[in-house]
């Protein structure tokens, strides 16, 4: 992925809620909010010689004016949320996830997909992006959207 190009956006380590909204254990600190950035920036770093900066995407969706202000002290300038939720993590069909995305479509529309055992996503993929395309739409990245590429 790095050497064709491909941005990568800051998931964090744990994946643990930075506001305990999804996980209902409270709220994490600012520096436990940098621990997760920062550890999971070393790692893609030291695998692909590539910064997620300045892309990030809160665990669960989860964020609030403390979350944004921390992971922007970081150099994160974006929160990049997702417009459309596959729901392959609620171990749904391929079937059910391609047609909730084909007829859920829209202009600009960031979709999420999850990897796992128990997900269809990937099995989903290409009758999505197939579809996507047959009804005029174009693939592009998260800078793209944003207007930086």
């Amino acid at each position: 992925m790095a050497d064709e190009g491909h941005d990568f956006i800051n998931h964090t380590y744990d994946h643990d809620s930075f506001t305990g909204v999804s996980t209902g254990r409270g709220a994490m600190s600012s520096a436990g909010r940098a621990r997760e950035l920062v550890r999971a920036e070393e790692i893609v770093r030291g695998i692909t010689g590539r910064d997620m900066k300045p892309y990030f995407r809160p665990p669960y969706g989860d964020y609030h004016s403390s979350v944004n202000a921390d992971v922007a002290a970081l150099g994160y300038t974006y929160n990049v949320l997702w417009t459309l939720d596959s729901l392959g993590w609620r171990w749904i069909s391929a079937g059910a996830i391609v047609e909730r995305c084909i007829s859920n479509a829209s202009p600009g529309a960031i979709y999420i997909f999850h990897v796992g055992s128990q997900s269809q996503d990937g099995i989903a993929l290409p009758a999505i992006l197939d579809g996507l395309r047959q009804q005029g739409y174009a693939l592009g990245s998260v800078r793209q959207l944003l207007g930086g590429g």
